[in-house]
């Protein structure tokens, strides 16, 4: 706060503008209002923004102040800030618009007219107002709603005026609802609440108008009504609420940025009474304005907070924020589950202590990235560590937060366990070719469990006199040998989109047409079989000094109806396969198979004889099936 000298040559400066000198005035006579800058400009007849501007100024100089975090602003009604106001504008023009002219007085002027109608009365109800006012501020602090503030007021009112028989009729709607209601267009039927004392002089704790007549009533103004005589409209439509004993009431309208929210009511025993009470009743509808107007803004910010809370604990990712020192403010229940550690203890606490640092370098580098130079990561796969020592992966996104000024303000971080999603991808990697994994990852349906029946192509490959190889090598250098061809043949089969089903001890089972069906899946599968034959041509060369030159590999490949899909017992495994019999005419073409065959069905032979060189070995027939099978050598590729 400046010093009175300072503060006299702020205003002599600042004055110099209308909107403040209007506005200096305009507190000097109703040092007890509390308005919004729209509110003040209609007082003063400036333009909004020139008031919001002056508030401003004045503000920073101490003379005016804004309650809390609502639009509102108050007068310091300070003695020494009131002289030194009045000093500055008894040097000063002040503009007093009359109906039909406007003419330039001196500030002299002005107090004179002032002081002749001020009296012993005005004095003292001029203190009246002002403990009105600090005790309804008070109130409204400590008020739990905006019902609870009015019938605060209605207490107020009754202990300085003595009259006890007082109530506020609001509108419902601006009692339970955060935006401001809109005036209706057209007449119709509005409930009003009635908030303070409900005696025998009401006559119902709640009550309908329409609302022209409400309307009617507020544009009445503060007022002394009485019911001894005969009533004109509107306030007949009043009297119905009340007993037939009232004789006399100041009725006051509360209007917020023109909307009519409610009225409020004094019984009186006479109007000489009544008429002693209009400024107090004024000041009172103002401060319920006020009141309401502030708790209409609390509970639009409750119930965003509301709703943003609510959205935070469901959703499945974690979500952690920082202020500007990286100590975490916002902890949601996924967060909880992600990083195994219960809110209450990482709120508070700096995002490094919480996250394990020591053990996670990426992640919080990444932080720090965001919090130190405003940098964003987004879908960031990470192995975290947790405090048990568990590895989990996590899908990071790390993003600066910032105030509306463009201000870094803190970081937050987004992360999402996708560790098991991780794992059932890696095994899936390990029998689908990468895009077809991801594919059936990004759309589980497409996978229907008990399997659906689709045709396929089945190869079986196996490498020939593996038992007699298998004698000569150790157990480790079985496992090697393994280890090198098996991986072979699924490679091949995964660069045709093949989809390689199990791996039968030295042999591989694989199938074309499922998860995804191609028009010529029966000539991948042969052109798959004829790479895994000069493959494994190849590989047995390099294994020559091991004894191994002579490996080879015999493939049946058959074509037809199977049913795939996931099948097996969930308490012991399932996997995704295929069976039927097509499945096992492959196997024995498989098993029939010698050196470097590779035997066709029928089936097969009929989808790709165009592009292949065959030798017809003619019928077969394979175990376990009475109908001969045709049979096809393949010689070679067209």
């Amino acid at each position: 706060m400046c010093s009175d000298d300072e503060l006299r040559q702020a205003l002599g400066r600042l004055a110099a503008t209308s909107s403040v000198r209007r506005l200096l005035e305009f507190f000097i006579r109703n040092p007890h209002v509390i308005d919004t800058p729209s509110g003040l400009a209609q007082w003063t007849g400036e333009d909004e923004g020139t008031i919001a501007e002056a508030l401003s100024a004045l503000g920073d100089l101490g003379v005016v102040r804004r309650i809390g975090d609502a639009e509102l602003y108050a007068f310091n009604a300070a003695k020494n800030v009131r002289l030194v106001i009045e000093d500055v504008l008894h040097l000063l023009p002040t503009v007093i618009e009359h109906e039909d002219e406007k003419e330039l007085v001196t500030y002299e002027t002005h107090v004179e007219a002032e002081a002749k109608e001020q009296t012993a009365h005005g004095i003292a109800m001029e203190d009246t107002l002002g403990w009105l006012t600090k005790d309804a501020i008070e109130a409204l602090n400590a008020s739990q709603s905006p019902s609870g503030y009015l019938r605060s007021l209605s207490e107020l009112f009754s202990n300085l005026t003595g009259v006890s028989e007082c109530a506020f009729l609001v509108r419902s709607e601006m009692l339970s609802i955060p935006e401001i209601a809109e005036a209706p267009a057209e007449p119709f039927i509005v409930s009003l609440q009635v908030i303070g004392d409900v005696g025998k002089w009401l006559l119902k704790s709640a009550g309908k108008l329409t609302a022209d007549a409400l309307s009617e009533i507020a544009q009445q103004g503060c007022r002394v009504v009485s019911f001894k005589g005969g009533l004109s409209y509107p306030f007949t439509r009043l009297h119905g609420l009340l007993s037939q004993d009232v004789e006399c009431a100041v009725i006051a309208p509360v209007v917020i940025s023109g909307v009519v929210a409610g009225i409020f009511i004094a019984r009186c025993v006479s109007e000489e009474v009544a008429n002693g009470l209009l400024k107090t009743c004024e000041l009172l509808v103002r401060l319920a304005g006020m009141g309401i107007r502030y708790w209409q803004w609390r509970l639009k910010c409750e119930r965003v907070s509301s709703y943003t809370r609510n959205l935070l604990e469901s959703v499945n990712v974690g979500v952690v924020a920082l202020d500007s020192e990286g100590h975490i403010t916002t902890f949601n229940t996924a967060s909880e589950r992600i990083f195994c550690l219960p809110a209450a203890q990482a709120i508070g606490m700096h995002f490094k202590d919480v996250l394990g640092g020591a053990f996670n370098p990426r992640l919080v580098g990444l932080i720090e990235k965001a919090l130190e130079f405003g940098e964003s990561a987004s879908g960031v796969e990470l192995e975290y560590i947790n405090q048990f020592g568990q590895t989990k992966i996590l899908s990071a996104r790390v993003a600066p937060l910032k105030d509306e000024h463009n201000n870094a303000i803190g970081a937050v971080l987004m992360a999402d366990d996708i560790t098991e999603i991780t794992r059932r991808r890696e095994a899936l990697y390990r029998v689908l070719p990468r895009h077809v994994a991801d594919r059936i990852m990004d759309n589980p349906a497409s996978l229907v469990s008990g399997g659906v029946r689709k045709r396929i192509t089945v190869l079986f490959a196996d490498m020939h006199g593996f038992t007699t190889i298998s004698e000569r090598l150790t157990p480790e250098q079985v496992v090697d040998l393994l280890n090198a061809f098996l991986p072979l043949l699924a490679s091949i089969t995964f660069q045709y989109e093949g989809t390689v089903d199990k791996f039968l001890g030295d042999g591989v089972m694989a199938f074309f047409g499922a998860p995804e069906s191609h028009e010529d899946d029966a000539w991948r599968a042969v052109k798959a079989a004829w790479d895994m034959r000069q493959s494994v041509a190849d590989f047995a060369r390099g294994k020559s000094s091991m004894g191994l030159r002579f490996i080879t590999v015999g493939i049946g490949i058959n074509t037809g109806d199977a049913i795939v899909g996931y099948i097996g017992s969930e308490r012991v495994r399932v996997e995704f396969t295929a069976v039927g019999d097509t499945v096992n005419v492959a196997k024995r073409l498989q098993e029939m198979a010698i050196g470097d065959q590779i035997l066709l069905s029928d089936t097969t032979y009929e989808l790709v004889r165009d592009r292949v060189i065959v030798r017809e070995l003619g019928p077969v027939t394979v175990s376990g099936r009475r109908k001969p099978v045709f049979v096809f050598q393949l010689e070679g590729l067209r």
